[in-house]
């Protein structure tokens, strides 16, 4: 009898650790979009419009003729070129190769 509650008593400590370390996985999961490795995977800072490409509040317009205004350059770039740059990272070799023309500042356009 006593090595059967034993195991019982084993067997439902194990389910609720289980259960919990699921719940907790799954809640710190979603909020700071890591894997189960615990690696966490950054949101996308720039999203590219008709327009030109937004990253957070600053926006590089898409010129018209081709021409920027004086304190800008035209660049072709694209949101992940972007992003590294902005985030101080190594320029990155995954980046897809399409561009989109838009106008940065002289300093960005430096780092591109």
């Amino acid at each position: 009898m006593a090595i059967e509650d034993h195991s019982a008593v084993m067997l439902i400590g194990f389910i609720i650790v289980l259960v919990i370390g699921l719940a907790a996985v799954l809640v710190f999961g979603n909020s700071q979009r890591s894997e189960l490795t615990g690696a966490v995977i950054s949101e996308s800072l720039c999203q590219s419009s008709d327009d030109g490409i937004t990253c957070g509040d600053a926006f590089f317009p898409v010129p018209e003729n081709d021409s920027c205004a004086a304190d800008l350059t035209l660049v072709c770039t694209n949101t992940c070129f972007l992003e590294a740059v902005l985030a101080d990272t190594k320029k990155p070799t995954a980046c897809p190769e399409l561009c989109t023309n838009v106008c940065v500042p002289n300093e960005l356009a430096g780092k591109l």
